[in-house]
């Protein structure tokens, strides 16, 4: 028998048998092939030195078992690390989109998602400790003693390089005066800061100044003017010689991801939650700088929020520039990346034009999640006869899918597009405008109204008192925003919900929290120790 045959690899019904198999050999004796039961045990008469060499033979394919299961219901392990009988959230929506299919809207409501959120607010163990506390307190959960101790050793770190590595520094420069700061001086540094958005003037050194129009005696009794514009020249956040080349927010990544934690970590958001994007002004040259048309500042450096209830600031993600991944949009990327952690348990997402699509209606549905916002008219997948309709004041036009999409019309004094996956399109109320007029118009927007308005009061309270101004470190800017804009909101929102003081505005939380900075590092500054050292009579 030829053993080098590959027929057996080409037949998939091949099966081998004891009788195909031909043991004999030249060296037996005679020419009788020995061939022993199939349920026998072979014993063999020969010393090893007269066995035959066992011939070369090639493995053969196993036959299927007539009991084995399909391919298609198998799951085998697939490269993505799913199986074959699971697909992924872009393949599950892609299917649905496929399957598109807009009806006439009923009465009823889409299919309720239960809203299952077991706990939402500040948890009751900071709640106890923080009821009879003052706005320091509160301030103090967001800039904490690590994100302090980091500071300073990344300020301390990065001075010490530029001083070594940087020959241009001159024997009389400022620069040679530097020591290492310390937690207390960081701190009245970071007052100093605060400060200075509640009074404004048109330069630092104007601060320091002992002219009659800008007298103000608080800085220098705090800190010299050198020391603070040293500080302020070397602070830093990260180390230059082990950052991420790749990652552009690098410079402050750490620091930011400390904020977001302590935001998380102090507040559950409860039903509605919004997602919208803020600006901080910046003019400078930076690869992600963005222009935004509709906003005061029009160009700086575009942030994503998620926001709860009066502008308590959950999340927030800065935009570094276009995503790699090409099936999914940055919208329904930015949406779905806020919201983790808060999905699968029937809330409801409040977004505006920007971010609104079918997709991310979909993305959300699967993830047990609500969405209501605005539309833009060129979206795809959209009912071509809603969006194209023309309508008189007060008219509306609708449709939705069979799995509860609703896209409806309506006009007012312009044209209002919305989508929503929570109520139905031909709920409405009647309403009355500015000049007492009664009007009908969609549920759903009076729920938009209602839900959008958080973003809108965190950059509203972020502005009165800002502390930003011209610099030339974008990463400096955006430091200066995260602390005295966005956590200082929290911390008012907090103190405003649970203390069992006097509630405050945003400005005097604001001076109350400079304040307590001041006071509880009140150590005399190096000036005041000079001065007092001259004042006092030497001993002979």
């Amino acid at each position: 028998m030829d053993y080098s045959s590959d027929d057996s690899m080409d037949d998939p019904d091949f099966c081998p048998s004891i009788e195909s198999y031909d043991d004999s050999s030249e060296s037996d004796s005679g020419n009788e092939a020995w061939n022993p039961p199939p349920t026998s045990r072979r014993i063999s008469t020969f010393s090893e030195d007269q066995l035959p060499a066992l011939p070369d033979i090639q493995r053969r394919r196993t036959p299927r078992s007539k009991t084995m299961p399909p391919d298609d219901t198998v799951n085998l392990p697939s490269t993505s690390g799913a199986t074959s009988t699971e697909i992924s959230e872009s393949e599950w929506v892609k299917q649905k989109i496929e399957n598109l299919e807009w009806v006439m809207p009923t009465a009823d409501d889409p299919e309720q998602i239960p809203y299952t959120v077991p706990f939402s607010g500040m948890k009751d163990i900071y709640t106890g400790i923080l009821a009879n506390a003052n706005p320091i307190d509160y301030f103090d959960l967001f800039l904490t003693r690590d994100i302090v101790e980091h500071i300073i050793e990344q300020t301390n770190l990065f001075a010490t390089q530029n001083l070594l590595d940087n020959n241009d520094v001159g024997p009389q420069a400022r620069a040679h005066s530097w020591y290492p700061v310390t937690v207390d001086e960081m701190l009245k540094f970071l007052a100093l800061i605060g400060w200075m958005g509640l009074v404004k003037l048109p330069a630092i050194k104007d601060y320091w100044r002992v002219h009659k129009l800008y007298g103000l005696p608080l800085a220098r009794t705090v800190m010299p003017r050198n020391r603070f514009e040293l500080i302020l020249k070397y602070i830093h956040f990260s180390d230059n010689t082990e950052a991420d080349t790749e990652d552009r927010l690098c410079k402050i990544r750490d620091v930011l991801d400390k904020f977001i934690e302590n935001y998380k970590k102090m507040y559950t958001p409860g039903e509605d939650i919004c997602v919208d994007e803020s600006l901080i002004p910046w003019r400078g040259r930076l690869i992600f700088r963005q222009y935004i048309p509709n906003k005061a500042a029009k160009y700086g450096i575009k942030v994503f929020k998620l926001c709860t209830e009066k502008g308590y600031t959950w999340n927030l993600y800065v935009y570094c520039g276009k995503s790699k991944e090409k099936d999914v949009d940055v919208s329904e990327k930015t949406v779905m990346t806020l919201a983790q952690g808060l999905l699968d348990e029937g809330r409801t997402i409040y977004t505006d034009n920007y971010y609104t699509s079918v997709p991310l209606a979909y993305r959300l549905r699967r993830r047990k999640t609500h969405l209501v916002g605005t539309l833009r008219s060129n979206r795809k997948h959209l009912p071509k006869d809603v969006i194209a309709a023309k309508l008189k004041r007060g008219e509306m036009s609708c449709k939705q899918t069979k799995d509860g999409i609703v896209v409806l019309k309506w006009r007012d004094k312009r044209d209002v597009r919305m989508l929503t996956i929570k109520t139905s399109g031909l709920k409405t109320e009647v309403t009355q405008t500015r000049k007492r007029t009664p009007i009908i118009r969609p549920v759903t927007i009076s729920n938009y109204n209602s839900g959008k308005t958080s973003i809108d009061i965190s950059d509203q309270m972020a502005t009165y008192g800002s502390a930003l101004r011209r610099c030339t470190k974008w990463y400096r800017k955006l430091f200066i925003e995260v602390l005295w804009g966005t956590s200082l909101v929290n911390a008012h929102f907090l103190y405003n919900k649970y203390s069992t003081k006097k509630k405050l505005t945003i400005t005097e939380f604001r001076e109350q929290v400079i304040t307590g900075l001041l006071d509880r590092h009140s150590q005399p500054c190096v000036t005041d120790h000079l001065l007092r050292c001259q004042e006092e009579p030497q001993e002979m």
